[in-house]
């Protein structure tokens, strides 16, 4: 795509989010423009940055005509996204009523002409604006009424402005996913297939899969390529990279993080979990076999021969049902079985519409491939499966809007820490960040070598501390959970004065950070607790000594507001005697 920013960055600090770091940058909402239709298009770019001085003020380009070729289409591709009115949004995507525009397509789908035209396209891959970000933005800017990337939500904003210490990622395709703070700076891509994945420009795409997704948002199945990466840098002497990038010495695999079994033998029985020194095999057995547990194969009847793929759960091998990545145009880049007498593929049959021709029948969606011949499964000596990246979220009773039909509900954050949901949370951040999928207290790194927070939990997730687009004063909380809107609202420390709420939230030390909370309150929300028993008996807070303490409202010792597992220092009782 043609590339509209320099992309000076403010700093590499930690950021936890969906990808790599963000830059400030304030929002033109003026709607100065005129698309080919005639109407108003509001579309909001960032300003500055790229501009001689990094002054942040002047504006970059805001006319539609600027990011459209202006050829018309049968299709009316693009025309009215310019209106801000959502009653147009059926006009707007090209769909059918109840259908969605990404994924989920019908046999008579309109959806496409939503955002390509064949023959009049102004961007790569048909895209009717002239690159991802413009083309996604076109719609997402408010237009449509629904999923605003510029209003606040669970996911943060991109609508933050430099006053408001706003930081997001710069999702623009001005910056390469090698920036990203604990990724590989260094791009030596020993571990992505096909040397591309750090080089890769990062967009909306990068995070966001917009043909549809197993995951919820439409979060990318592939992220950076970490589906479709080796899950470990060494199978043989010298066949692979070693994690600093020197060629391997020995036959120990190496982890990298990658989620693709590459030459797995197939087994028959189930090794002893300390008897292989991987962490992800291939078996073969029956869909009902008992070893399945809680997740049998249950498509198939239940004496039918399945490979499948199992994972380590202590001393234990459980089944592990992510799906497997489509490789639509047959290479082999993504999922292929090895013929056991003369090493070619096997010949394959992909769900959902499967021939009884081949060897193997693949049902991707559902992680198994079962027989297509009855001799097809024998076949099988070793499998190369890439397995895709999911994240689940519960969704709150909140509606963010209706789109053609089908209601949008606000993803309750609480699902951050939900158990089965943070890790993959932060797997999904990894595939880009990925010194920070670390554990707390150890010298960790594949990259870059530092003591790090935990991130490999479900209690500790990346989402619980940053937002995913961006973040400014406007959005953060702090450590009780309170934002502008609640502090100046009646009853509110600031009730009425949205300034001083505002300046209140503001950042000491803005950064690239994404964070969720203002300045480290992230921190005292999770450490006021028993843990923090240092601060129990401390003098300068007890009473509203300092008068910048609120004893009514903040984490003092010496108020009504006593955080959880803290004891009144002024009781009777031991330990802490009286005063």
């Amino acid at each position: 795509m043609k590339k509209r920013f320099l992309g000076s960055v403010l700093g590499l600090t930690m950021v936890l989010s969906l990808s790599i770091v963000g830059v400030a940058f304030a929002a033109n909402t003026s709607g100065d423009g005129t698309n080919t239709a005639g109407g108003t298009y509001p579309i909001q770019y960032p300003v500055g940055d790229q501009v001689p001085g990094n002054d942040l003020t002047t504006t970059i380009s805001t006319t539609d005509a600027a990011h459209d070729n202006g050829l018309f289409n049968a299709n009316q591709t693009g025309v009215g996204v310019g209106t801000n009115d959502s009653t147009t949004a059926t006009s707007v995507a090209k769909v059918k009523p109840n259908e969605r525009v990404h994924g989920e397509y019908q046999n008579n789908t309109d959806s496409c002409a939503s955002c390509h035209q064949t023959h009049t396209a102004a961007g790569d891959n048909l895209l009717f604006k002239d690159g991802v970000y413009d083309t996604c933005i076109a719609c997402h800017d408010g237009t449509l009424g629904v999923l605003n990337v510029f209003d606040g939500s669970t996911a943060g904003t991109f609508g933050g402005n430099k006053a408001g210490n706003a930081s997001m990622h710069l999702s623009t395709g001005a910056m390469e996913t090698k920036a990203a703070p604990g990724g590989n700076h260094q791009d030596t891509s020993a571990n992505v297939d096909g040397g591309t994945g750090w080089n890769s420009e990062f967009n909306c795409a990068s995070c966001h899969s917009p043909h549809g997704s197993y995951s919820d948002r439409l979060l990318n199945y592939n992220p950076n390529g970490i589906g479709s990466t080796d899950m470990y840098f060494e199978k043989t002497v010298g066949t692979y990279l070693n994690a600093d990038g020197t060629p391997s010495t020995g036959n120990v695999p190496v982890k990298s993080g990658g989620l693709k079994l590459v030459g797995g033998t197939v087994y028959t029985t189930l090794p002893a979990t300390t008897a292989v020194p991987v962490d992800v095999i291939a078996y073969r057995t029956t869909a009902g076999d008992a070893s399945l547990g809680a997740n049998p194969v249950s498509q198939e009847a239940s004496s039918v021969p399945v490979i499948v793929l199992m994972k380590k759960s202590g001393t234990t091998w459980v089944r592990d049902i992510t799906p497997w990545i489509n490789d639509s145009a047959g290479s082999g880049k993504y999922t292929t079985f090895t013929n056991f007498y003369d090493t070619s593929k096997a010949k394959l049959s992909y769900s959902p519409n499967p021939t009884t021709s081949t060897d193997l029948i693949l049902k991707l969606g559902y992680a198994y491939a079962k027989d297509g011949l009855a001799t097809g499964l024998t076949k099988v000596a070793t499998v190369d499966i890439s397995r895709a990246v999911v994240v689940k979220f519960d969704f709150s009773s909140i509606d963010e809007g209706n789109f053609n039909g089908i209601p949008v509900k606000q993803v309750d954050i609480n699902s951050y820490a939900k158990a089965g949901y943070g890790a993959q949370i932060a797997n999904f951040c990894a595939a880009c960040h990925t010194d920070y999928l670390a554990k707390s207290g150890t010298q960790t790194g594949v990259w870059s070598q530092a003591f790090r927070h935990t991130t490999t939990s479900d209690t500790y997730t990346c989402l619980k501390c940053h937002f995913a687009h961006g973040t400014d004063a406007t959005v953060m909380l702090d450590s009780k959970d309170q934002s502008v809107a609640t502090l100046s609202a009646p009853g509110g420390q600031f009730a009425g004065d949205v300034a001083a709420a505002t300046n209140y939230m503001l950042d000491v030390n803005p950064s690239s950070a994404l964070k969720r909370y203002t300045n480290m309150s992230v921190c005292w929300k999770c450490h006021t607790s028993s843990h923090s028993g240092d601060f129990i008996n401390n003098e300068w807070v007890q009473g509203g000594v300092s008068s910048g303490v609120n004893a009514s409202t903040e984490y003092s010792t010496g108020g009504t507001n006593l955080p959880t597992g803290w004891v009144d220092p002024n009781a009777t009782t031991l330990p802490y005697g009286t005063k």
